[in-house]
């Protein structure tokens, strides 16, 4: 629909975002300003609903110079990017070897069945390969079989032998499929309208859709998510993740520990988008959330995967400030210099806290124990080396190299043993160990010539 005579979109009501039963505590929704003027925004473009106004006047002059060309409903940009994600991690994580078998249904890549494609997880020597509709019907099994552990039961994203998370383009069809199982129309559905904009005697009424409904409706959305993400859709992913947080501000509401589930997905897209200052600030707030709150630290650890990611964050932010000191050396590097230390430490703190408490890495330099041997390939573990991955960049950051080589020793070691030298986490940290011997090869080098 077109609002009559200006061309642009009709707008979606929305109750006053900053009513105290929309907000969340230390974070305020872009969405909830203006793109126009900044003002407070009253209603979002119901084609995208991406963007807030403050009245017709102010979308109307925004449409025709800005918004149109970016204006595409959410279901037609989500369809196009499962698309382009499902041929790129088919061509990616496909077998190349014609004798390669599914292990499911013991067949080769056909044009009915599709190619076959590597799972990713850590049992049959990391090559467990099946077709893509094989791995779906196996984790249909799988999930349906009754477990002690419900963390267990309750996912479809584990090899059911060695509850190794499944990666790459077989992560992406179950994710795909679990939302359309859980609910098809999931995207397309309009959002009901919050308890607080219907009142009964002055009073909000309770939330009318049943837990049930919710649940299913949450789940797809943040299956298709995930799947996205996986399929390094982040735009996509980031719209996507944004109705789901409008749905559980609209249901549950902001006190729901799925909120903040929502943000931590956000601050990740920003941040593999490179809006690292919108992500630092989300991931502020949830880590907080985390440290404070009885669901968080159940939820994230302990508050330990929300630090990785706070973490993640800071040493991406001092990146981008390490690249615009390369570029201007000249403008106030000593400035941007002690942010970027500073940041660094920051970092190297949080991460030197998280791995003190937490299994699964061979000890970074006054760190945690190793585990034993017979220690299993768990996303504890893959969090853990990841640590120590962030924790070698944080020391890099502060010029300390040769302990930077010392920790990245321990990570290499620990995902060798663990996954294996073909893993993309053994081949990624074997990659910053030759650039920090390459970095202290020149230390070396002009300590020499000076």
């Amino acid at each position: 629909r077109r609002a009559t005579g200006s061309g642009s979109p009709s707008s979606t009501r929305y109750p006053d975002p900053s009513s105290s039963q929309m907000a969340i505590k230390g974070w305020r929704d872009p969405r909830e300003r203006c793109a126009k003027c900044g003002a407070t925004a009253k209603f979002r473009c119901s084609k995208c609903k991406e963007v807030g106004y403050c009245s017709k006047e102010c979308q109307r002059s925004h449409w025709r110079p800005s918004h149109r060309s970016a204006c595409v409903p959410l279901v037609d940009d989500v369809t196009a990017a499962i698309e382009r994600g499902r041929r790129r991690l088919r061509a990616e994580y496909a077998v190349t070897d014609r004798d390669a078998r599914c292990f499911v249904c013991l067949d080769s890549a056909s044009a009915s069945q599709g190619p076959v494609l590597r799972g990713g997880c850590g049992c049959r020597n990391g090559g467990s390969c099946a077709h893509a509709r094989c791995f779906v019907a196996a984790a249909a099994a799988e999930y349906a079989k009754p477990r002690r552990d419900e963390a267990i039961a309750s996912s479809w994203l584990r090899c059911g032998t060695c509850l190794q998370p499944w990666s790459g383009a077989v992560r992406f069809e179950l994710d795909v499929e679990r939302s359309r199982r859980f609910d098809p129309d999931g995207l397309a559905r309009a959002i009901p309208p919050p308890p607080a904009a219907t009142t009964v005697g002055g009073q909000p009424t309770k939330m009318t859709m049943s837990p049930d409904r919710y649940h299913d409706w949450h789940a797809a959305i943040s299956g298709i998510a995930s799947a996205l993400s996986a399929a390094r859709e982040y735009a996509a992913s980031l719209r996507v993740s944004r109705r789901r947080l409008d749905l559980v501000l609209a249901v549950p509401g902001p006190s729901n520990p799925d909120a903040y589930l929502a943000l931590l997905h956000i601050g990740d897209m920003h941040r593999l988008l490179q809006d690292n200052q919108s992500a630092l600030e989300l991931l502020r707030v949830v880590h907080e959330w985390a440290e404070t709150d009885a669901a968080g630290r159940r939820l994230l650890n302990g508050g330990r995967d929300s630090a990785s990611r706070v973490a993640a964050a800071l040493l991406a932010t001092a990146d981008h400030d390490v690249r615009r000191m390369r570029a201007a050396p000249g403008d106030v590097s000593a400035n941007v210099n002690g942010t970027v230390v500073a940041r660094a430490k920051e970092a190297e703190a949080l991460l030197r806290r998280n791995l003190g408490g937490r299994p699964g890495a061979d000890a970074p330099p006054g760190g945690t124990a190793p585990p034993s041997s017979s220690s299993p390939a768990t996303g504890s573990t893959h969090n853990a080396i990841r640590d120590l991955q962030s924790l070698a960049h944080a020391v890099l950051l502060q010029q300390r190299l040769d302990e930077a080589r010392e920790v990245l020793g321990s990570a290499l070691a620990s995902a060798r043993r663990v996954f294996g030298p073909s893993h993309s986490l053994t081949r990624s940290i074997e990659r910053d160990v030759h650039e920090c011997e390459r970095l202290r090869t020149l230390q070396r080098a002009s300590g020499q010539s000076a």
